[in-house]
């Protein structure tokens, strides 16, 4: 039976959703407001392998799918496109600040992000492989 799915998530800033769509090759379809499982004003993203869209609610962050149980898209490309937000949200964190960012991929998944402060190597924030992350708010 197909039916709409909710997930919680913090993902709110549009630039950083077509960040995060660019760097997992997911499509992004613009700003929509009626739909399924749409709720406000929501971001609709689009994975290759994904029968239909996500999409996630610019005020709460939610997002809201349809996949089926998983035979109509693997969760682990939202799983993937989180981890990637919540770099990107790192990123132009440093940058903004005026320092430099790396980011490593680690053994299971994880993306290690280095923040250089001062001209040395500072703190590192590991996304881990779920998708969250600490540091900068992420």
């Amino acid at each position: 039976m197909s039916h709409i799915t909710k997930r919680k998530s913090s993902m709110k800033d549009i630039p950083t959703i077509k960040k995060a769509c660019k760097r997992t090759g997911a499509e992004f379809r613009g700003i929509i407001t009626k739909g399924r499982g749409v709720t406000g004003r929501s971001a609709q993203i689009k994975f290759d392998s994904w029968h239909h869209p996500v999409a996630i609610n610019l005020q709460s962050g939610e997002c809201s799918f349809d996949n089926y149980g998983g035979r109509w898209g693997k969760e682990e490309l939202l799983d993937g496109f989180k981890q990637q937000y919540a770099v990107a949200t790192a990123e132009t964190k440093a940058e903004s600040n005026g320092q430099a960012f790396e980011t490593e991929r680690l053994p299971g998944g994880a993306i290690k992000c280095t923040v250089a402060v001062g001209g040395s190597s500072g703190p590192s924030y590991d996304t881990g492989g779920s998708g969250t992350s600490s540091g900068y708010g992420v």
